[in-house]
């Protein structure tokens, strides 16, 4: 029997994939439930997925039906207003008080001008930093007012100690990522009900509460997982959907002390998800705050299910939950011009590790972890072990590449599948836009 550790809704879905085939599979599940959340009802960050067309089928074999799904209508929520994105000239001149229009004008020409004779001056600019994306694009003062408090807010980190690959992604290349997709069929609950069928179909078991203690290896290799309820022997790789540093400590003194440096420079933050009734009758499907401090970053509208207003917020690892986050929330909407949200019947799910922050060399950290995972007889998969922020779709796909082999090239696999693509061209990135993702 093959063997998955998983602490959430990543390793029912990896432990599908690998049973998708018909073989038997272990989920370790470390949280209480067997889809590893609390309430499987509320749709997975926007709830929308990207499945190729090729790959389609093998991903419905794995989750159910998909559906397809109408292009997501995003907006901005800034000075009390709601601006849908693309954003106008008007609209943009918007996000700023009246006073700093001027120089919020000046610079962002100065560096349009720039980036334009790139090409004759031959100027370069290193870019480390989230910071220095935004920057080198649209000038400090852009930063400052609009995405500086953003980054902070979505990702717990100063947008300094952002890598700039967290901007590229979310608001470089239009082209990377449409803003259609899917939604399961049935919901987020059935989908994962789905999952569980295909695990049990292949005689496989998921144990729910399960505390792995230790990873034994023999000669270099993953031999065993040992748990607080006794050792498990190994029958071919072992696969892990937790962070790079878990994986690490697990292994102790059998991963070189290098890879467990790069290990626990590795970071997730946990997704907090808290959904209301009530609001405004006309919302976006995604709203994303701009310009004000609040308990949350973005509210999500679900479709194709009862309808629900889901905040996101984002919160240090570990961290406790404040009880009276429903409130605040509801009293932050109100403040902000979203009247009518009700705290009573608040629905609170915390998702762990489920936000990876993406810091500077943290790509060059995890192709290191990887080639040491693949030595060790480990595959990681999902959003915490690969550390790459996957939507349900993706994450299923990269699962079933991994299944395709007992010794799967994920170095390889990360760099064509997952890896931020580095486009020079993204210098005309544009503010209107703000996200693409």
């Amino acid at each position: 029997m093959r063997v998955v550790i998983g602490s959430g809704p990543g390793g029912m879905r990896a432990a599908a994939a690998r049973a998708a085939d018909g073989g038997a599979v272990l989920l370790l599940q470390q949280e209480d439930t067997p889809e590893g959340r609390t309430a499987p009802e509320l749709p997975e960050g926007t709830g929308r997925l990207h499945v190729p067309a090729e790959q389609r089928a093998a991903v419905e074999r794995v989750i159910g039906p998909l559906v397809e799904a109408p292009d997501v209508h995003r907006a901005l929520l800034a000075r009390g207003s709601i601006l849908h994105l693309p954003l106008s000239g008007m609209n943009v001149a918007r996000l700023f008080e009246g006073q700093a229009l001027p120089e919020v004008g000046r610079r962002w020409l100065t560096r349009r001008v720039r980036n334009a004779l790139r090409p004759l001056t031959g100027e370069g600019q290193e870019e480390r930093s989230y910071a220095d994306w935004v920057i080198r694009r649209m000038g400090a003062p852009v930063y400052r007012h609009v995405y500086q408090d953003y980054a902070r807010s979505r990702w717990g980190k100063d947008p300094s100690d952002l890598s700039c690959s967290v901007a590229r992604v979310y608001h470089g290349d239009a082209d990377a990522m449409g803003s259609h997709g899917q939604v399961t069929g049935g919901g987020p609950l059935e989908s994962m009900s789905f999952a569980a069928s295909v695990i049990a179909a292949g005689g496989g078991e998921v144990r729910v509460g399960v505390e792995v203690r230790s990873i034994r290896t023999e000669s270099g290799r993953a031999v065993a997982v040992v748990t607080d309820e006794g050792e498990i022997s190994l029958d071919g790789p072992l696969w892990i959907d937790r962070p790079p540093a878990v994986i690490a400590g697990w292994l102790g003194d059998a991963l070189d002390s290098g890879l467990a440096h790069d290990a626990r420079a590795l970071v997730c933050a946990d997704s907090v998800q808290v959904a209301l009734q009530g609001g405004p009758d006309e919302l976006p499907d995604e709203l994303h705050l701009v310009g004000d401090s609040a308990s949350f970053y973005r509210l999500i509208q679900s479709y194709g299910a009862e309808r629900r207003i889901v905040f996101h917020a984002t919160v240090p690892s570990g961290e406790d939950l404040d009880a009276a986050l429903p409130a605040r929330i509801t009293a932050d909407a109100a403040r902000l011009g979203l009247e009518g949200f009700q705290e009573a019947g608040a629905i609170v799910e915390r998702l762990r590790d489920h936000e990876p922050v993406w810091t500077p060399r943290c790509h060059a950290r995890l192709r290191r972890l990887v080639l040491g995972w693949q030595a060790l007889g480990i595959v990681a998969v999902g959003r915490q072990g690969m550390l790459t922020p996957m939507d349900v779709g993706t994450e299923v796909c990269w699962a079933l590449a991994m299944a395709a082999s007992d010794d799967p090239d994920q170095r390889e696999g990360l760099r064509a599948r997952l890896e931020p693509p580095v486009k020079q061209a993204d210098l005309r990135a544009s503010m209107s836009r703000f996200l693409v993702r």
